[in-house]
């Protein structure tokens, strides 16, 4: 070893021992700091104006938010999913443990994509979410699994539901907003199972398709020659099937998908269309064959019609209650 190279090992030594090794320090990679933890909790008081056709539904109740950091700032750090909303933070105050608690009361409209192919034999899950405004790097959230909840006051016609889930994610835009780059964000969804109580009459919603099936299956005992009469009944059925089908679309709205109510719909008009077929089949028969062969010939095709129609509702109807 040269005395140059002696002489710089030694000044380097020298400094290290005087700045109590703080060179070695800074030369370390800074350790990010870990995100801070707030816990969510709602108290859900009522829930109302369940609406599949406009795709949303409203709430009240509370929501509260512990900080453990002291620093939580509900108008900065959460954004509120809702379609419109009215909140009020009605208290916040600091623990002796340094953290913050805040409540807030609120009331809102949420957009809700409702599965109603098995209408009326539908489950739903009612999602209320909220999300971090700053990055989950720096701020997540954690559900208050024991005080959330529904009220015993909450109380949903036509409904029954179940015991409050949650469901914890961290979602990435595919825009950066104006930043560098896309930023994660903690998102908490509060899930609120639904199940539709169902009248013992299980074709209550669907009235309309069972009259106009069963008129579809008297017009078969009606005489092969009295097309006028045939032709009344067939006009009956599709008044009904009718008015049923735009009694389902008002509550249904524009849903795409091909649920149960869409394949009654195919199914009775169906049959109908198959008895105003028959029939004019039938009257030709009587007037340039014999009564006896149209007669024949309208029973085996009304037997066939109708058994597959109602086998064919009967079955749609047994897929939809799962």
């Amino acid at each position: 070893m040269t005395g140059f190279a002696f002489a710089l090992r030694l000044i380097l030594v020298l400094l290290c021992l005087t700045t109590g090794g703080t060179i070695g320090v800074l030369a370390q990679p800074a350790v990010p700091e870990a995100p801070v933890k707030v816990k969510a909790g709602l108290h859900i008081l009522s829930i109302s104006k369940i609406d599949t056709g406009d795709s949303s539904f409203h709430a009240r109740g509370f929501m509260w938010f512990v900080d453990p950091s002291g620093n939580f700032d509900m108008a900065k750090n959460i954004e509120f999913f809702a379609r419109q909303d009215v909140i009020n933070e009605f208290t916040r105050r600091d623990l002796e443990d340094g953290s913050t608690y805040t409540a807030i009361q609120f009331e809102a409209t949420f957009d809700q994509a409702f599965d109603v192919r098995s209408f009326p034999f539908d489950r739903q899950t009612l999602a209320i979410p909220i999300e971090t405004a700053i990055s989950a790097r720096h701020l997540l959230l954690v559900p208050d699994r024991a005080d959330s909840g529904l009220s015993d006051l909450a109380v949903l016609q036509g409904w029954e539901m179940g015991e409050m889930q949650f469901r914890e994610e961290i979602v990435q835009y595919r825009t950066s907003f104006g930043h560098d780059e896309p930023a994660s964000f903690a998102r908490l969804t509060f899930l609120v199972p639904l199940e539709r109580i169902r009248s013992p009459l299980i074709i209550e919603k669907f009235v309309g398709f069972t009259v106009a099936l069963l008129i579809v299956a008297l017009i078969y005992f009606v005489p092969t020659d009295q097309f006028g009469v045939r032709l009344g009944m067939v006009t009956s059925s599709i008044f009904a099937a009718v008015g049923n089908r735009y009694s389902l679309d008002s509550q249904l709205g524009s849903e795409t998908a091909f649920g149960l109510a869409d394949k009654l719909t195919l199914i009775t008009f169906g049959a109908i269309y198959t008895a105003l077929l028959m029939s004019l089949v039938a009257f030709r028969l009587t007037q340039y064959s014999t009564a006896k062969r149209a007669s024949r010939v309208d029973y085996w095709a009304g037997l066939v019609a109708v058994t597959t129609s109602f086998s064919l509702a009967i079955a749609a109807i047994l897929e939809a209650r799962g």
